[in-house]
């Protein structure tokens, strides 16, 4: 079973061997009203699969009935047909919500629109009793998941906390993958204390997510995940071949939103494979993802069963012509020794020798400046991280 955030519900149900015309009952409890999907696929012991049975159906907020001393599940924020528009350049770039970017960022003014909560109800103004209850009454917060330029990391933030109206008007960088999800609030805003982001796996009422990734020129970009097919359809050799959209967005908004090395399970069926190159040339079946750290591991995908076997695969950025728009990866000797994510852009001087070491990226330099200033720091914020000297400035180098 499906929902429509595309989390997945799988369950065998071993069938008793000589038993003609068997009928067995199976039933799944439902989390939030929404669409769904039940997909019934027979399979024997020698990992032969069936043509899949697929019911589709929609879950009213009115069919989840209300308990005593309970309120209903509220239905989940969703995204409007066309849910970013481009305003153009942002007027400024100091967004402290993202951190620190490079110069290969700009920044784009953007507007964000989803639907009301209880958008759907025909049966008058009011709405229904249990689609009442499930009103945003505190508002929405607008997470957002992403990886910075050429950085190995994954990152959240909080856009926007006890958001009421059905948009929001946002700063994003350019040439950055974002995962944006709408999470219902489930109590009021505390201006005392900084949200944290909480869109992660596990949360009741959430939107589906919202892949963008937008150029220097505000054009759209299409990542896509690939994998080596040792194994494929009508007899292909053995290449390289892209995952159809569904999978190819189950794989991008885990990879921002779960980080490297977790695994995520989904599954191909007979209408998601194509012959003689169309389409995705991997066999029907269920398989495993494990994400790399793009530098010492790589990205690998599992196919499960009696006749599994392992393969590699990557991912890169197409532009709307379907060149590849991917930004080159900080390599190890340019990264800086802090983080080891960002690329190196200051240098601790030394007046004595009237040389420096380039070594920190403008953020762990700011974090430096911080602790020095600070009386009583401890002596290694105090000396150059690379000789371990005593340095003068703390300069930005432009190359």
């Amino acid at each position: 079973a499906a929902h429509r955030d595309n989390s997945v519900l799988r369950e065998r149900i071993l069938v008793p061997m000589g038993r003609a015309q068997w009928r067995f009952d199976w039933s799944a409890p439902l989390p939030a009203p929404g669409n769904y999907a039940v997909e019934i696929v027979a399979e024997s012991t020698a990992g032969q699969r069936s043509s899949p049975v697929v019911l589709a159906f929609d879950v009213r907020p009115e069919a989840f009935p209300r308990r005593e001393g309970c309120e209903v599940a509220a239905a989940a924020p969703q995204w409007a047909e066309e849910a970013v528009l481009i305003l153009g350049p942002a007027i400024t770039t100091d967004d402290t919500r993202f951190g620190e970017f490079d110069e290969t960022s700009n920044w784009q003014q953007s507007l964000l629109l989803w639907h009301d909560v209880d958008q759907g109800w025909q049966g008058g103004s009011e709405g229904p009793p249990s689609l009442r209850r499930g009103r945003p009454e505190n508002g929405i917060d607008v997470v957002c998941c992403y990886r910075r330029p050429g950085s190995n990391l994954a990152h959240a933030a909080v856009l926007s906390a006890g958001v009421s109206a059905s948009r929001l008007q946002v700063a994003l960088p350019s040439n950055v993958p974002m995962s944006l999800r709408l999470v219902l609030r489930s109590e009021p805003v505390d201006l005392t204390v900084a949200e944290k982001p909480t869109a992660k796996r596990g949360h009741k009422v959430r939107s589906e997510p919202l892949l963008l990734m937008m150029s220097n020129t505000s054009e759209h970009l299409r990542p896509l995940w690939e994998v080596w097919a040792r194994q494929t359809v009508g007899g292909v050799p053995p290449q390289w071949t892209a995952l159809p959209e569904l999978q190819n967005n189950i794989l991008e908004a885990s990879w921002l939103e779960d980080g490297n090395m977790a695994k995520v399970q989904f599954e191909l069926s007979e209408r998601n494979v194509g012959e003689s190159g169309e389409g995705c040339l991997l066999p029907p079946g269920h398989y495993e993802f494990t994400f790399g750290d793009e530098r010492q591991i790589q990205h690998s995908v599992r196919r499960l069963g009696m006749s599994g076997w392992t393969a590699k695969a990557r991912r890169s950025v197409r532009d709307a012509l379907g060149e590849d728009a991917s930004l080159p990866m900080v390599s190890a000797e340019e990264s800086c020794i802090i983080c080891m994510e960002r690329k190196r852009t200051h240098a601790f001087m030394h007046a004595d020798t009237g040389d420096g070491h380039l070594a920190v990226c403008g953020e762990c330099a700011g974090a430096y400046r911080t602790e020095a200033a600070t009386p009583g720091a401890a002596r290694p914020v105090r000396t150059c991280p690379v000789c371990r000297r005593g340095f003068s400035a703390l300069q930005r180098i432009y190359q």
